[in-house]
């Protein structure tokens, strides 16, 4: 049996993009939406990139 197990599909995609940037968070389920550092580690960075999506 594999020890490793497969990688997501958006990990995957994300590796056959040259320019991509990926950023990854790991509070689990709920911490990404109450948790104490969501604001800084998940939506800041969220609003950031759609401003930046916006201004192209």
């Amino acid at each position: 049996m594999c020890s490793r197990a497969p990688k997501p599909p958006a990990a995957l995609l994300a590796e056959s993009i040259p320019s991509v940037v990926v950023q990854s968070v790991d509070p689990g389920h709920i911490g990404v939406i109450v948790g104490s550092r969501a604001d800084k580690e998940v939506y800041d960075p969220v609003a950031d990139w759609i401003k930046n999506v916006a201004m192209r």
